[in-house]
């Protein structure tokens, strides 16, 4: 016998996983967006103003990484005298070049890799061999800083450079150094670390009241109403559906836009492409809000259960990688 915590869970899963991949507008305002970004970038950089054409090219790569945005994002920061931003960039965006058979691009790279090599400035961050071998984390500028590059020139951009390092049962160290511009060569040594003087004590992590509202709501019993199950089976089978034609939509637009950007690719075969792909998102979408209508359907169904207690449960969650709404039924 199916239990209702079970036959809750399945709905939320597959409503939610489906609707994950329903295709929408947001790649063709990103690439639009993306594109705004490059022009004003490229505006900003003509009127002289650098950093803020940097950070307008830096945007638009972030969004869409092209070969072409990059080459100019690492102009601007060779312009902007950040040498070892430039080189990367130049150095990233030439094996690019040559992949996409543009010669012109790839022996620009070339050139400013070549003459920005002798210019970079770099950093050496040394840890004392006293330091606990066991859980030692060091940072670089608030990233982690891997040991494999302890002790090892290190290209960096100019200015001040901070670096953090701790470990378990050992205070915490900060330490910052300025890196001059052009071939500048500077160590930072970290000392020993202190032991601390008493172990900070561990706060138990409470639970959300999201969680603590779902696992009071969703309980086992008897079974569900036929018409429950017909309504649910519904929604993960328009569920399981749209996660399929949403993968299918999504290779067929990548298979569109390699066609797109190909100079051996065809008008017509660009168009059969871009419908294949128009077609399958417009299906993917039709079957995504049909599940979420057949799962809003079974909800309204479980409620409208009189034989049973009846409790329905609506939490709203926050976290770091988004937010969302669920919603359980208890009887």
């Amino acid at each position: 016998m199916i239990r209702k915590r079970h036959f809750a869970h399945v709905l939320l899963l597959t409503t939610a996983s489906s609707l994950s991949l329903v295709p929408s507008r947001a790649e063709a305002q990103d690439t639009a967006l993306a594109e705004s970004l490059f022009q004003e970038g490229q505006t900003l950089m003509r009127s002289g103003k650098i950093p803020e054409a940097c950070a307008k090219l830096a945007a638009s790569y972030a969004i869409e990484s092209s070969t072409g945005t990059l080459i100019n994002l690492a102009t601007c920061q060779e312009k902007q005298g950040k040498i070892a931003s430039a080189w990367a960039a130049f150095s990233k965006a030439l094996p690019q070049a040559r992949a996409e058979g543009r010669k012109d691009r790839a022996r620009y790279c070339q050139e400013r890799v070549e003459a920005l090599r002798p210019q970079l400035s770099m950093l050496k961050v040394e840890i004392s061999k006293d330091n606990p071998t066991e859980g030692l984390n060091v940072l670089l500028n608030g990233s982690e800083l891997k040991s494999a590059l302890w002790g090892a020139e290190m290209p960096v951009d100019p200015g001040v450079h901070r670096v953090i390092a701790e470990a378990p049962g050992y205070q915490r160290m900060e330490l910052s150094i300025e890196v001059g511009a052009k071939a500048d060569r500077k160590v930072l040594s970290v000392p020993a670390l202190t032991r601390a003087t008493e172990a900070q004590p561990s706060t138990p992590r409470a639970a959300s009241p999201e969680s603590i509202a779902l696992d009071s709501h969703l309980k086992t019993g008897e079974a569900l109403p036929p018409k429950v199950y017909i309504a649910g089976g519904a929604a993960i089978a328009l569920g399981v559906g749209t996660i399929i034609t949403g993968l299918m939509y999504t290779g067929a637009r990548g298979d569109f836009d390699d066609a797109n950007r190909s100079p051996l690719s065809s008008p017509k075969d660009r168009q059969e492409k871009r419908d294949s792909a128009s077609t399958l998102g417009t299906v993917s979408s039709v079957l995504g809000i049909s599940s979420l209508a057949a799962a809003g359907i079974t909800f309204y169904l479980l409620n409208d259960t009189k034989e049973r207690e009846r409790s329905v449960a609506i939490a709203g969650w926050v976290n770091p990688a988004g937010a969302g709404i669920a919603v359980a039924s208890r009887f």
